[in-house]
């Protein structure tokens, strides 16, 4: 009976700490100026677009599209208005997040939507099939592997007809806190399992 004890208990500390264990936590400042467009919750401004600095992780960021003819050291045929930014956090990030309005007059490519990456190692997990409507919010998040080292510049391309005007962008990382729960979670499992099998074997 002991041993069902303590497996169910390993298995409540593993469940409590599986899913905390790679969440994001995304920091909103409070507003500093109004906005109409974006969230209630304007980011901070960001004052450079050639590229823009990012230098916090967990702190959102106001970044301005730009013409991609104006992105300097990277190929934009094709695609009409950029974000270009630099990760200055002193940290490898693991995750961007960026948000936008969709902005009226769609794409030049029609309605259907592509989330790529080059080099193709920044998996996304919420890119929709077509393109919102225009005035709608846009978020998508992309997940390079390895992380962005620091000191490294990251681009969005789009090929809208009209600029969207300004995305909010946050760079963050899993909670090293949050990995350490996780495997003392594992490590409660491993120990109940090897006492279970002494037993066994006595």
């Amino acid at each position: 009976m002991t041993r069902y004890l303590v497996l169910a208990a390993a298995a409540v500390v593993l469940a409590m700490t599986a899913p905390a264990a790679f969440a994001t936590r995304v920091v909103f400042d409070p507003p500093s100026t109004s906005n109409d467009a974006l969230p209630p919750t304007t980011p901070p401004q960001c004052t450079h677009d050639d590229p823009c600095s990012i230098g916090l992780l967990n702190h959102t960021y106001q970044v301005n599209f730009i013409p991609c003819g104006d992105v300097q050291g990277v190929n934009t045929d094709g695609f009409s208005y950029c974000l270009w930014m630099n990760n200055v956090t002193m940290h490898a990030a693991s995750k961007f997040t960026f948000q936008f309005i969709v902005p009226e007059g769609g794409s030049h490519s029609g309605d259907g939507l592509e989330c790529g990456s080059i080099p193709e190692n920044f998996a996304t997990d919420n890119c929709p099939q077509a393109l919102p409507d225009p005035g709608s919010l846009f978020t998508v998040s992309f997940f390079p592997n390895p992380p962005l080292p620091n000191r490294t510049d990251f681009y969005l391309f789009t090929d809208f007809v009209n600029s969207p005007g300004a995305a909010n962008v946050t760079l963050s990382v899993p909670e090293p806190g949050e990995l350490g729960l996780f495997g003392l979670g594992l490590l409660m499992l491993g120990v109940g399992y090897g006492w279970q099998r002494r037993r066994q074997q006595a």
